[in-house]
């Protein structure tokens, strides 16, 4: 972290090996950091990919043998990490032309005092909460992590709106149920 927080602040270059962990080789990495950020017990190195010049994410645990070197020149991605992920739910940013959605879940009474005291994003507004419910609307990017998200809760909570989302969620399920055959 001392390292990446050291290049952050002096405009340095991270050189590093990267190792994916669903490859075996590893890839040899150039990258301008932005910004640190922690999900879930994980951190995260968010900056410019000086190869492909683009805005990309690496978990730290899958970074080997880092450098910090002096950036050469190289024309900066315009990037502001206060509102970078201002409406996705996780470290996942949106594909390119994705949309911010509407999201309307309904989740059970009991796993509601969860989602009540700990929202699952800082657009949470409470649309119901009652003894059969707690309805929640959130302005989000649909990404997998946070599909993931619902899913880990179950039966606890049901997808009103999108459509496409409780799609999502019912094919997710399926598959699952296919897994256990």
């Amino acid at each position: 972290l001392g390292d990446i927080v050291q290049a952050i602040h002096n405009d340095l270059v991270l050189y590093f090996d990267y190792r994916k962990y669903y490859e075996t080789e590893v890839e040899h990495r150039r990258l301008f950091p932005i910004l640190l950020k922690e999900v879930r017990n994980r951190w995260y190195v968010i900056g410019q990919d000086l190869d492909k010049n683009s805005l990309r994410i690496f978990p730290l645990d899958r970074i080997l043998a880092l450098e910090v070197v002096k950036a050469g020149k190289f024309k900066a991605l315009k990037v502001d990490p206060e509102t970078l992920f201002e409406h996705s739910f996780g470290i996942i940013l949106p594909h390119e032309d994705q949309q911010i959605e509407e999201v309307i879940l309904s989740y059970s009474a009991f796993q509601g005092k969860y989602i009540r005291s700990l929202p699952l994003h800082h657009t949470q507004e409470i649309l119901a909460d009652n003894e059969e419910e707690l309805r929640v609307k959130l302005n989000i990017y649909i990404t997998h992590d946070f599909v993931m998200e619902l899913l880990s809760v179950g039966a606890e909570v049901s997808v009103i709106a999108p459509q496409s989302l409780a799609d999502r969620m019912k094919e997710e399920y399926r598959k699952s149920l296919h897994r256990q055959s």
